[in-house]
């Protein structure tokens, strides 16, 4: 039997209706802008996680020249190629080429932080320009590392190092950084000092740089060592001012290095001592139009005038002469 339905003289209500669907609100940064200012909502969005360095986990990657080649294609970073030959330096006025764009990065919700050295994210470890950059920002010098590959002149050179097979570790020899040939591995490595971790990413990255160039030398450094050795070198004194040239040429070069980073709005010249800036600036003035003989007689001269400034109680002169002491 089918059953009739009851009718009704009332209306019959309109079924209610849903609320209406909120779309998904995309944010600023999605669209490659940066975030709102937080003074135009009462909710602030809250700030962004510190970057770990033991939550991801380190990619082996191949040593040599291919591993300068696995840049990620997404990095702001323009690497120059490098056709100077190993221990060689040309040094000149001014940035050359054309400065990278600087990219544009979230406001610290610690003002401090931006003076600070910290780590960054495995992506952003990827897509550094070279390896030595890379093995320097996973030591948690990620900032440091950036902000070198923001320098042409500086990329160069770590192509350079790189290719050449250079290490880089954690260490230091009176809570300094150092360069030297590792005895097992028989590479040429450079030590980090950890206490660079509590500075300005500015003293990390110009100890770095200072360091790579000590690298780039190596081959040159040792050579002066075989000639004591072979008794080509028989002077104290002359072996300390030959080594102590060595050093200005790689002080001059993170001057450079520092100018560029100044002169392209990444970092200001105060910021800048660890870089010798000032001096690499004094040294552009000063031998701007000579020849390539007059500069490098100015950096002999300087080379012995930086010999017996005191550092740490000693002098360059005396750690040299009793490090010839000990090759003969």
């Amino acid at each position: 039997m089918t059953k009739v339905k009851s009718r009704s003289s009332s209306p019959t209500p309109p079924p209610p209706q849903p609320p209406p669907v909120a779309g998904n609100k995309r944010k600023a940064s999605d669209a490659g802008l940066g975030e709102p200012s937080r003074s135009g909502s009462s909710s602030p969005t809250p700030p962004k996680a510190e970057a770990s360095t033991t939550g991801a986990v380190k990619k082996q990657r191949v040593e040599g020249p291919e591993a300068s080649a696995q840049a990620s294609s997404s990095s702001n970073v323009v690497a120059s190629s490098s056709s100077t030959p190993a221990g060689k330096d040309s040094f000149t006025a001014g940035a050359a080429g054309n400065t990278p764009v600087k990219p544009q990065a979230d406001a610290p919700a610690d003002p401090a932080a931006a003076s600070k050295v910290k780590a960054i994210t495995q992506p952003e470890i990827d897509a550094l320009p070279n390896r030595v950059l890379k093995d320097f920002a996973e030591l948690g010098y990620g900032n440091a590392a950036q902000l070198l590959a923001k320098s042409p002149t500086a990329v160069k050179r770590l192509d350079e190092t790189s290719n050449a097979g250079v290490l880089v570790r954690e260490g230091e020899i009176h809570g300094r950084s150092h360069t030297a040939r590792n005895t097992s591995t028989q590479k040429v490595t450079v030590y980090m000092s950890p206490m660079l971790k509590g500075k300005s990413p500015e003293d990390a990255a110009g100890t770095f740089m200072f360091e790579m160039n000590n690298a780039h030398r190596r081959p040159q450094f040792e050579a002066l060592d075989a000639d004591v050795r072979g008794k080509k070198l028989t002077s104290a004194s002359d072996y300390a001012e030959k080594k102590m040239k060595l050093e200005v040429e790689g002080m001059l070069h993170t001057g450079m290095v520092g100018r560029e980073l100044a002169h392209g709005g990444h970092s200001e010249l105060k910021d800048q001592k660890a870089f010798y800036t000032t001096d690499y600036l004094k040294y552009a003035r000063e031998t701007q139009g000579k020849s390539a003989d007059e500069k490098q007689a100015y950096r002999m001269d300087l080379a012995k005038e930086r010999m017996d400034v005191q550092h740490n109680g000693t002098s360059h002169r005396q750690v040299y002469e009793t490090q010839f002491a000990g090759i003969r």
